[in-house]
């Protein structure tokens, strides 16, 4: 299973509280920042460190401002989500 679930499930009430993200940068949200982080850029030969040229600035006056890929951001938010979805429907919020 995606190891992001279960930071995901530890970060839950971080998803459920309205002050701990921006609501027009959900992205900033930190269980989504603590699953990218776990799942992607933490240990040694991390996919971070392996593919750095994946990680790309979209601003041309800005090359050193590094982004993670739409794609890879809508995993951990998907993790994240899905933690929720469970966790409502069980009433184990």
């Amino acid at each position: 299973m995606f190891s992001g679930y279960f930071i995901a499930e530890q970060c839950l009430h971080k998803v459920l509280d309205a002050t701990s993200y921006e609501t027009n940068k959900p992205y900033l949200n930190l269980a989504i920042i603590n699953v990218l982080n776990t799942c992607f850029a933490s240990g040694a030969n991390s996919y971070f460190d392996r593919y750095r040229d994946v990680f790309k600035s979209s601003l041309s006056e800005k090359p050193q401002e590094l982004e993670i890929p739409p794609a890879m951001l809508a995993l951990a938010a998907t993790t994240v989500w899905h933690r929720f979805l469970v966790a409502l429907l069980t009433n184990t919020l």
